[in-house]
């Protein structure tokens, strides 16, 4: 079930004192910080006397980079460090990007999860198209308000002049939608049609089904794996993604440090604990 609820992505930023608001508005970033940091605060004071706490994590973070990338496929290896160096060594303006996007003019884009679980085929897609993949959120708010890039990792930015509903070219991916015969010709189709293309920005106007989000991850393993390639179903992430999210993302120092506020109020030591993820139908008027 595709989760098309924005407040799930926005809960983390308010206080249990604050009812969360049915529609998100435009909030800044200074504000944004200012929440947090006053959970944070209120937080130490409760539970380490009120002295700063780490934002070392042992899950996340610049340190878990170097095992990550090399549990990654050589081809996946090979475009990150094309990557860097194409950001590195150009202008931002002579580059060409692979967007993915979630916008406030999309009727669909789903919850944290399912808004990521295609980000393995763009990795892919980008690859095969010589372009620079990246991430722009503005639904309810920036990704780059609670995660950031870590040391060595894959730059997921956009240009800060980008407009993500007018900035972009939609090309049609829709016919991705079940493993078969004529899958491979699609794809196919598909890197040939973004190849060509002289616009600056490419994204994908997809279904985000479930079949097509897993048929376009089944597409990312069969060049990933050399012997037998385990196969996507149901709501699942690739087996990959732990890797690809710590290669990409670590969590704003802020919220580094509301974890091991919570951990410590908990008593939890990482891999001796279980957690469980409960979700309720939301009504609606």
């Amino acid at each position: 079930m595709v989760e098309d609820d924005d407040n799930v992505l926005a809960s983390s930023i308010h206080s249990d004192k604050v009812n969360v608001s049915s529609k998100v508005t435009n909030i800044s970033k200074v504000e944004i910080d200012k929440r947090i940091n006053n959970v944070t605060i209120e937080e130490q004071g409760k539970y380490n006397g009120g002295s700063n706490s780490s934002t070392y994590l042992t899950m996340y973070g610049d340190h878990k980079v170097p095992s990550s990338l090399a549990a990654l496929p050589n081809w996946l290896q090979e475009y990150i460090a094309w990557n860097q160096n194409e950001r590195a060594t150009k202008d931002p303006k002579d580059l060409k990007y692979i967007v993915m996007k979630c916008t406030k003019s999309q009727t669909r884009c789903g919850g944290f999860s399912d808004r990521l679980r295609p980000l393995p085929f763009y990795l892919l897609l980008a690859q095969k198209t010589n372009r620079i993949l990246c991430i722009y959120w503005d639904r309810p708010i920036r990704l780059e308000h609670y995660l950031q890039v870590p040391k060595n990792g894959l730059n997921w930015a956009c240009p800060s002049d980008f407009e993500g509903d007018t900035g972009s070219r939609d090309v049609n991916a829709k016919f991705l939608i079940q493993m078969d015969e004529k899958v491979k010709k699609y794809a196919l189709q598909l890197v040939s049609r973004i190849k060509s293309s002289k616009q600056t920005y490419i994204a994908l106007d997809t279904s985000q089904s479930t079949d097509q989000i897993n048929c376009m991850n089944n597409i990312f393993n069969a060049y990933s794996y050399q012997d037998r390639m385990p196969k996507v179903s149901k709501w699942m992430h690739i087996n990959m993604m732990e890797h690809i999210f710590r290669i990409m993302f670590k969590p704003i120092p802020t919220i580094a440090r509301n974890i091991n506020v919570t951990m410590t109020k908990l008593g939890l030591v990482e891999g001796n604990y279980t957690s469980i993820h409960l979700r309720s139908i939301q009504h609606q008027d």
